[in-house]
């Protein structure tokens, strides 16, 4: 026989659980695992996967993205091409020791994808102005958003400079152009990241008339002159494409460059071989890969 047992109104009071409190060093993740283990943890994590980094509201404020990609070419980024972080920063503020292990692993052990583009126009993408989305000055200011310390902790970047511009007085090759001043400024913050090791730099050109592409072979050499201050990177690539696909490499690759000391390696890819790394339908085969 069934009983239905109805519950008593009388108020019970929770009784009081006794917490036990164990010291970092007592703790068993610490003295069982050894600091070679725990890495590991760090690194699965809070690690291993490549972020676009996203700015607006002026570039003051920036928030993180995981990229659908294993390795990053996206020059423009939409809903499409990103996802959840899927990283465990709350590891973080579980003690002061599990900080101050893993804390760079975060900077470390992930790929920094950023974006600038010179016609970055008030459009809007995802309800949010377009220029937010591109580097600008955000990559210049991350030394401040981040911290001095976290900032040097990042290993690898990859950076896209779109120039697709039209042939307007705006146009970054022209000497003394708002956009260049840009392009000086981000070669020289890079110059500052000492414990950077990999170092992918992708530009888009778009030399379509005779005056760009002139201007192109006149001012190559000086803007790529800040390339040989980048001496920490030991895996260092920048890649020069161009939408005008009749170009040949010859037009596009700058001649008599002197990287100095730096390991930076020039090469020219086919435009078709770069859309088809950021996901385009050309069914060209694949180009080099870095």
């Amino acid at each position: 026989m069934l009983c239905c047992i109805r519950p008593s109104r009388r108020q019970h009071r929770p009784t009081s659980i006794a917490m036990t409190y164990i010291s970092q060093g007592e703790s068993p993740f610490f003295t069982k695992l050894p600091l070679e283990l725990r890495q590991m943890v760090y690194m699965y994590a809070l690690g291993g996967i490549s972020i676009h980094l996203l700015w607006r509201d002026g570039w003051t404020h920036m928030r993180g993205k995981r990229c659908c990609q294993e390795m990053c070419y996206h020059r423009r980024v939409f809903t499409s091409d990103q996802k959840a972080l899927d990283l465990a920063p709350s590891l973080l503020r579980t003690c002061r020791k599990i900080y101050s292990e893993a804390s760079e692993y975060l900077y470390s052990s992930n790929t920094f994808c950023i974006w600038y583009n010179v016609e970055s126009e008030w459009s809007m993408i995802e309800g949010i102005a377009r220029s937010a989305f591109y580097d600008d000055f955000g990559f210049c200011a991350l030394p401040r958003i981040l911290g001095p310390r976290p900032f040097g902790q990042i290993r690898s970047l990859r950076y896209f400079w779109d120039m697709q511009a039209s042939d307007n007085p705006d146009f970054p090759l022209k000497k003394g152009a708002p956009w260049s001043e840009n392009w000086y400024m981000v070669w020289k913050v890079l110059s500052t990241m000492k414990e950077l090791r990999e170092l992918f730099f992708l530009v888009t050109l778009n030399l379509h008339t005779p005056k760009l592409r002139r201007l192109w072979r006149e001012r190559a050499v000086e803007m790529f002159e800040p390339v040989k201050d980048v001496t920490a990177p030991t895996s260092f690539l920048v890649v020069l494409t161009d939408s005008k696909l009749e170009n040949s490499p010859e037009d596009i690759r700058p001649a008599s460059l002197d990287i100095g000391d730096s390991s930076c390696v020039f090469q020219v890819w086919p435009y078709y071989e770069v859309e088809k790394k950021r996901g385009g339908n050309s069914g060209q085969s694949e180009g080099p890969s870095f």
